[in-house]
């Protein structure tokens, strides 16, 4: 069976994803995910709110902030203790050496990092099609990120694109593993390689291109690419899980499904009944704002006298004889208001929007703010856990392997060395160990005294471990055993130097007194 067909015979089992995620968009952001049979220039949902759009851009921005950090590192390179002290009796190094060698490359490894994290922030296009990915997480649960490499000018790129829900169709065995990806893309004649070009038709400027993946292992993929249900020459391969240039994410796993569900979907109660009362106030607030006056028959005043009436203008009868319309609704205006306030103020909160966690009172302190912020923030520890496994690692390891495909970084042990995550909960593994380090330093000065530090705990090595900790470049910037070493001996031949200089002047001293003294 061709790419086509099977997108196509897979593509029904998702429509009801495809469904949730159309009405979701029309009460968020209607241009992120259009319903299939819109057109391009078919005009979109207007919402009467604005609150879920505010809350799927505002919590995407944070995850974005999160995930990605601007000024820091979200991922890092570590070596199991026991998997190190190993491999490094298989090589016959003395089991003593094992945490001194583990410091050393740990420090190594954080230079390859900091390079790998450098390299990835100069990428264009990073941060917005990361932005348009969460999203489309946040909304409707699914997408897939592409990370692919090109040379420009003789140096290595990196290309970023998201595909969404329509574009894509995947198979998951009942654990959850993907095993089957297509992904459908739209490829001009302008665009495309040169192996391809004999596939498109007479003037067809514009084919379906189907990219299959298909896992024929735990450790690797077979990827072919098809256009009008013929293989392009030249793009069969095979992927393994560092080098799979595609990130199939999901916000919330449901077990033995094979697609996402998205934060909005459990909101979804709260965003319809909004978008409801919102509806009913606008009418209701247009309906009241229309001015239609009643004039008694009986007044002697014609209607057209009052209508020609200017500014000011003094007319005879009397004022009681012209009325106007009223909806008298404003007990029901104002329960409406009520709810209206109650549903925006239980979306702010589940959106993290910062206003919904300060209290009502003229004051509230910095303290009880952080404090609220870090509860609402706690009950998405689970996505994090869910987007470090499925986003970050793979993105990490997609990064390192173009670099060592274009020997930017020395090629790294798959068995021995792995991606952690620094950020979310992953941050806790880091924070932890610094955590560790400064309170074991502590208590062994305040049970055995300040001395014990110096000799019992080797300084460099502490040092080292609280440097790597927190993910510092210790490059040029930690001195060497050797530095260590020699500076201490030239410190002690001062000392030295200096303590005997009086005696050997005292010395000095006393001969020449004695050579100059009378015989």
């Amino acid at each position: 069976m061709t790419a086509r067909r099977q997108f196509e015979s897979l593509y029904p089992a998702k429509s009801p994803y495809v469904d949730r995620f159309e009405a979701i968009a029309e009460l968020t952001v209607p241009s992120l995910f259009r319903s299939r049979h819109q057109g391009a220039f078919d005009p979109l949902a207007e919402p009467y709110q604005s609150e879920g759009a505010q809350g799927v851009m505002g919590l995407a921005a944070k995850f974005l902030l999160t995930i990605l950090p601007p000024s820091g590192h979200f991922a890092r390179l570590e070596v199991p203790r026991f998997a190190l002290q190993e491999a490094l009796l298989k090589q016959g190094v003395d089991g003593a050496d094992v945490n001194k060698i583990k410091t050393e490359t740990e420090e190594s490894l954080n230079v390859v990092m900091q390079e790998a994290h450098a390299f990835l922030d100069t990428a264009p296009g990073l941060r917005p099609t990361a932005f348009e990915y969460f999203q489309h997480q946040i909304a409707g649960g699914n997408g897939v990120f592409e990370i692919q490499d090109e040379v420009i000018d003789g140096r290595p790129e990196l290309r970023f694109t998201h595909h969404n829900l329509h574009d894509y169709v995947v198979e998951r065995d009942r654990a959850g593993n993907a095993n089957l990806l297509i992904i459908r893309e739209v490829l001009s004649r302008a665009n495309a390689p040169e192996r391809a070009l004999f596939l498109f038709m007479e003037k067809q400027d514009e084919v379906e291109m189907f990219t299959k993946m298909q896992r024929v292992d735990k450790k690797n993929w077979d990827v072919v690419q098809e256009i009008n249900d013929v293989e392009i020459p030249g793009t069969t391969g095979k992927f393994t899980p560092k080098t799979n240039p595609f990130i199939i994410g999901r916000f919330i796993p449901i077990a033995r499904e094979a697609y996402g569900r998205g934060w909005c979907e459990h909101l979804f109660g709260d965003l319809r009944s909004l978008e409801g009362v919102s509806e009913a106030l606008v009418d209701g607030a247009a309906a009241a704002a229309r001015l239609i006056p009643f004039l008694d028959p009986n007044s002697g005043v014609s209607a057209k006298r009052i209508n020609d009436a200017r500014n000011g203008e003094v007319l005879t009868g009397r004022a009681d004889a012209l009325s106007f319309a009223n909806v008298g609704k404003q007990a029901d205006f104002q329960f409406a208001l009520q709810l209206e306030d109650r549903l925006t103020r239980r979306l702010a909160r589940a959106f993290l929007r910062t206003s919904s966690v300060q209290r009502d009172g003229e004051r509230v302190t910095a303290a009880e703010f952080t404090l609220m912020a870090r509860e609402l923030e706690s009950s998405f520890g689970g996505v994090y856990s869910t987007v470090a496994e499925e986003f970050q690692r793979p993105l990490m390891n997609r990064v390192l392997a173009i670099m060592q495909k274009h020997r930017m970084i020395p090629k790294l042990p798959d068995d021995l060395v792995r991606v952690g995550i620094v950020t979310g909960l992953g941050s806790l593994g880091r924070g932890r160990d610094l955590d560790d380090l400064s309170t074991g330093i502590a208590s062994v000065s305040q049970l055995l005294g300040p001395q014990a530090v110096g000799q019992f705990i080797e300084t460099r090595e502490a040092a080292a471990r609280i440097l790597n900790a927190v993910g510092v470049d210790t490059r040029g910037f930690l001195k060497s055993q050797e530095q260590v070493q020699a500076e201490q001996q030239k410190a002690l031949q001062a000392q030295t130097a200096q303590d005997t200089a009086p005696e050997l002047v005292r010395q000095g001293g006393q001969m020449i007194r004695e050579q100059n003294a009378p015989q």
